[in-house]
């Protein structure tokens, strides 16, 4: 008992000392240097009238609205300054640090949770979306209780676990479109889980409504986001087909995997990667710790936690790719 209580100690001091450091790389210096394009373009939109102007200046854009309605009430807090306007997205990276480790303690075990806080804590590239006045630190805070929650809804089933996630879910697509590929992604583990394990009527129940509630609820912004593709077409049209499609396909994976891949193949770098992990796996089944699939005989751990996360990880980068490999 004893044992367990310094355990439980020590956890909460390494997740506040992680949550701590994760704010001073964040808002040191946050207002010391002036706002850039992008951000300047962000305050431009977040001051126009809530809801409507908002709408109009994004039809003219290429983003959903939920950071810039939140980021127009934040600067009547905040102020305009440079360090109060970069302060909601340093708060949104700060807090994605603890939800890190809850999230993977919840998938995966303690050590797990406290080795992805560390590195969310001083990865470079969330300390610097962290310090922008940009959606790239809302999303993934959205997006990673999106996960949580829909992990707890499969794992018991509760009616206001799915609510949760249908909120965590739906506010995630209307942060970036990029959320709604990861909403799909996520949508494909879970039924191929449920297909996988051949859950009761029940279980699926819960799954297809959250589904639904999130369909509908983005349902009414389709139609700008359906003109916002028309006006960036129009723009971005005549730079990208001088390419061909296989060399988009490979130019849009690198970018979208923030990877520079060796000699520009990165998908030949991928499939080795895949067969390093089924390696792997092979020498864990032969140790008897892991299930494998009998009609392909390869090992995979048929478990909520890990299809989520593969599926989180790969579906929407290759889904990303394709979708904009063939637009152009």
């Amino acid at each position: 008992m004893r044992d367990q209580g310094r355990r439980r100690d020590w956890t909460v001091a390494m997740v506040v000392g992680l949550t701590l450091l994760a704010a001073a790389l964040r808002l040191y210096r946050l207002g010391a240097y002036g706002l850039w394009r992008d951000e300047a373009e962000a305050v431009f939109t977040a001051r126009a009238a809530f809801p409507g102007g908002i709408i109009q200046v994004l039809t003219q854009d290429v983003h959903a609205p939920l950071y810039f309605f939140l980021l127009h009430f934040w600067l009547k807090i905040a102020g305009q300054g440079e360090f109060g306007v970069r302060l909601f997205s340093a708060l949104c990276g700060i807090a994605t640090v603890p939800l890190l480790y809850v999230a993977g303690r919840e998938l995966y075990g303690r050590r797990v949770g406290m080795l992805a806080a560390a590195i969310g804590a001083i990865l470079p590239l969330h300390v610097m979306t962290s310090r922008t006045t940009r959606m790239y630190s809302l999303l993934p805070l959205l997006g990673l209780l999106a996960l949580f929650w829909l992990h707890r809804a499969l794992q018991t089933g509760r009616w206001a676990y799915w609510l949760l996630y249908a909120a965590a879910a739906l506010a995630t697509a209307y942060t970036h479109y990029w959320g709604v590929l990861w909403v799909a992604a996520l949508s494909v583990a879970v039924l191929f889980q449920l297909l996988w394990e051949r859950r009761s009527l029940a279980r699926w129940r819960g799954w297809v409504l959250a589904s639904v509630a999130v369909v509908l609820g983005f349902l009414p912004w389709l139609p700008i986001l359906w003109r916002q593709m028309r006006i960036q077409d129009a723009v971005m049209g005549p730079w990208l087909p001088q390419q061909s499609r296989v060399a988009n396909l490979l130019r849009l994976f690198n970018e979208l995997t923030a990877l520079n891949w060796p000699r520009g193949w990165p998908f030949l770098w991928m499939l080795l990667l895949a067969l390093g992990v089924f390696t792997f796996r092979f020498y864990w089944q032969r140790r008897g710790l892991v299930r494998a699939i009998p009609v392909l005989e390869i090992s995979y751990p048929l478990a909520a936690a890990h299809d989520l996360t593969v599926a989180a990880l790969f579906l929407p980068v290759l889904l990303d790719t394709f979708v904009l490999a063939s637009a152009h």
